[in-house]
């Protein structure tokens, strides 16, 4: 059982994830609090904050089996959370993952709703511009037809 997390105190965790990430994550596009903090759900017994990356590149993929580079992504997840707060560590969900991902999780249901749509319904804390023409035009459709 975690302690309820000030919206300051998770925005200065998220701002340090940014800031690695932009470093760190090769072509990427997005960075989003979804899931029960950012719908205000955010209890003791519910403490985790989750935070969606999404990258165009595919090695950093957690479903695409042929391209995915394991070792990689746990190497970028873990620099990603460097210097943050032990108690947000702890807290936190991160969920490192590509367009081709996206795909596969809009309408999928973990137990929760559809986890796709949550992580893009959730609040924007990071998009790089310009994002390639096809992809940006895929993305929005996926955006348009989760609402």
């Amino acid at each position: 059982m975690g302690r309820i997390m000030s919206r300051k105190y998770v925005r200065e965790n998220l701002e340090i994830v940014v800031k690695n990430a932009v470093e760190a994550v090769p072509a990427l596009l997005e960075i989003r609090l979804f899931g029960g903090y950012h719908k205000g759900c955010h209890t003791k017994d519910n403490p985790d904050v989750d935070v969606m990356v999404l990258t165009a590149d595919e090695s950093f993929s957690g479903l695409n089996f042929l391209l995915r580079d394991e070792e990689k992504r746990e190497e970028i997840t873990e620099y990603i959370l460097t210097n943050t707060d032990y108690e947000f560590r702890r807290n936190q969900d991160l969920k490192l993952v590509s367009l081709f991902d996206m795909g596969i999780l809009i309408g999928r249901d973990e137990g929760r709703g559809d986890i796709g749509k949550a992580m893009y319904n959730g609040e924007l804390f990071y998009r790089r511009v310009p994002i390639n023409p096809v992809k940006l035009s895929k993305y929005l459709w996926q955006r348009i037809s989760c609402k």
